[in-house]
């Protein structure tokens, strides 16, 4: 253990080692002119860290050419993938501190290129006024409510009965109570589902998040209290099937409360 810590302890001192061993990962070989290049490091600096890497037997030297070892290649991959992972799990804090990590069973480095959507003192309603748009466009949605607000359930309510879209939501009881309840709810939950193509249904537990699969783009939406807190929202293909997989779990232990199955 403590070999291994030293050893990423060496790479990561050393900015100019980690630039080294991104460039040789993507390439099979490069001469040291390609490296000064590309690492954009003084010709003494790229010299010296190279000699560092080949003394540790990362990186070897043939031809005036230099390329990684197979260990070194284990290695850095290995040490990328860290360096990626960390940067993913720091971008995504606003996010993560409000769901336990274990609820989204899904490699985080996927949502790597995801728009992060996060309340400002001007607009701390910045998550439900994104979705709300992204609702406007939408010709289908399904997804989770883990939390509810009149003004998202008006919009997607107005544009199943005008436009003709089609929604599906799995809501915790809770959230299934307000909706078939609280009057202002039930009146535009009533007119929706009479189209046929509003459909409700109460899953008997917790749910940890809202999860909403649209035509185009995937919205993840954490709460406090049923406030939102923040909004991550993606179009890799790799989320929208983790998105409608998780979905369909919830989805086959729930029961429909509003429109015909």
């Amino acid at each position: 253990m403590k070999e291994s810590i030293q050893e990423i302890e060496f790479i990561a001192r050393s900015t100019a080692r980690v630039r080294i061993l991104e460039e040789l990962s993507t390439a099979s070989e490069l001469t040291r002119a390609d490296l000064r290049d590309r690492v954009d490091c003084s010709r003494t600096t790229v010299q010296r860290n190279l000699e560092a890497l080949i003394d540790k037997e990362i990186v070897s030297n043939s031809y005036r050419t230099y390329s990684l070892t197979p260990s070194g290649r284990h290695l850095a991959e290995s040490f990328l993938d860290l360096v990626e992972s960390t940067a993913v799990f720091g971008r995504l804090q606003p996010v993560l501190k409000w769901v336990d990590y274990g609820d989204i069973d899904l490699d985080l480095r996927h949502f790597a290129d995801a728009t992060l959507v996060v309340p400002d003192d001007g607009d701390p309603y910045k998550m439900i006024n994104h979705q709300v748009d992204t609702i406007r466009d939408t010709e289908r949605a399904y997804g989770l409510l883990s939390f509810t607000g009149l003004h998202a359930t008006e919009v997607a309510a107005r544009k199943v009965i005008e436009d003709g879209a089609q929604m599906e939501i799995v809501a915790t009881p809770a959230v299934a109570e307000t909706h078939l309840t609280e009057p202002q709810y039930r009146e535009v939950n009533d007119a929706a589902a009479d189209t046929g193509r509003w459909h409700i249904y109460e899953y008997p537990g917790n749910i940890p998040y809202c999860l909403i699969v649209f035509d185009d783009v995937i919205q993840l939406v954490v709460a406090e209290d049923g406030d939102p807190r923040a909004l991550l929202e993606s179009e890799a293909d790799e989320v929208r099937s983790w998105a409608t997989e998780t979905y369909q779990s919830f989805k086959r232990d729930a029961t429909i409360v509003l429109g015909e199955a």
